[in-house]
């Protein structure tokens, strides 16, 4: 399978991604009111994130500020993907009506100033298919898409308004290039409901969609895991692939491999992440510390996208050549230095001082 790319044909950005290939990091940010503290600190939460090597950036703001942060990053760093969630705005500034003339106008205005991917959550179709999968859930939905798409149909007694929209949609990513994100509503909110008939039903839903979108010519990835336990992850990629009889890419956010923890969600998410890119995933959206408990700081950014960072290193060194001469120059440099600190400009560390083993090792030869 040739490589993906993600860019629109009128900006700069040229990722490209899929078999073989190393693993994408996405990063989001958000802004939730007109608080002027809140933008900068979500600013120097992208100005952090692009200089550690994040590919693609997703503004998830519920708060429409002059600048979009998605328009800010276009702006200083046109080399990074940006995306968004098309029907935020429509869902709030409507008070719960989702328009489809409103969403359509969103995702073009965003495609026509130059933006990359979008996720767009085409399931569930109507209530009924919302109602009778909710009912088998502990936690139905735990996407916030997905959460305004459901209470829009409940309300309205309406079907999913992408559908009305649908042929427009396509017309205008294939133009540009944009790539579509299939999202998922009833993405596991736990790893104990991973895998159950909610959770596998739309993964068979999204599969069927990316079939068709490949043959519209429409490049997109699906978003089928979030929490998961650590044994099915790579199955489940596999199971996609050899159904489909070739390679699929993904867009997973984590995956969060248990959900025994509190403010160490980004180490939950980096062992899933490491096992995702031995899998040649495609792409992985980082996870910070406090993901469930609290409104990431910046520092909390910062360790959820140096975690993903390693984890994605860790995963793609196994199966693409050259990536362990990195490791490789550490231990050669620690080797010269006589210290486990590779930078050290002393031996020994202080840990172990004079009775470093690299020392003493070296003083009985």
């Amino acid at each position: 399978m040739k490589p993906l790319k993600i860019g629109n044909s009128l900006g700069k950005t040229n990722l490209l991604f899929g078999q073989d290939l190393p693993t994408l990091i996405n990063f989001i940010v958000g802004v939730s009111s007109s608080s002027q503290s809140a933008l900068n600190l979500e600013r120097a939460k992208i100005d952090m994130a692009v200089e550690l090597g994040v590919h693609t950036i997703t503004d998830l703001s519920i708060f429409r500020p002059n600048l979009p942060l998605w328009m800010y990053v276009k702006e200083k760093y046109p080399h990074v993907g940006v995306g968004i969630n098309p029907p935020y705005f429509s869902y709030i500034e409507n008070r719960g009506k989702i328009s489809p003339k409103t969403v359509f106008e969103e995702i073009k205005n965003f495609i026509l100033s130059g933006g990359d991917q979008m996720t767009i959550n085409f399931f569930p179709r109507n209530v009924e298919e919302l109602n009778k999968l909710s009912a088998l859930r502990m936690i139905p939905i735990t996407s916030r898409q997905g959460g305004m798409l459901a209470a829009y149909m409940r309300k309205y007694s309406a079907d999913n308004p992408y559908y009305e929209i649908f042929d427009d949609i396509i017309t205008i990513v294939k133009k540009y290039g944009v790539f579509i994100n299939i999202g998922a509503s009833f993405r596991p909110a736990g790893i104990c409901e991973a895998n159950d008939f909610v959770h596998n039903w739309e993964i068979e839903q999204q599969f069927n969609l990316y079939q068709k979108l490949n043959n519209l010519g429409v490049k997109s990835a699906l978003e089928i895991m979030s929490h998961q336990p650590l044994e099915t992850i790579g199955s489940g990629i596999q199971a996609i692939r050899e159904k489909h009889g070739s390679y699929v890419p993904f867009q997973l956010l984590g995956p969060m491999v248990t959900d025994f923890v509190g403010t160490e969600d980004h180490i939950a998410a980096a062992i899933g992440i490491a096992e995702a890119s031995r899998y040649n995933v495609g792409k992985i959206t980082m996870v910070p510390p406090r993901e469930h408990v609290g409104f990431p700081s910046l520092d909390d950014s910062r360790i959820g996208v140096k975690s993903a960072l390693i984890a994605v290193h860790a995963g793609d060194s196994t199966r693409i050549p050259g990536l362990r001469d990195i490791d490789k120059k550490i231990l050669e440099a620690r080797a010269n230095h006589l210290s486990c600190n590779p930078k050290s400009v002393r031996q020994g560390c202080e840990k172990c001082g004079n009775y470093c083993p690299l020392i003493i090792a070296q003083k009985t030869k």
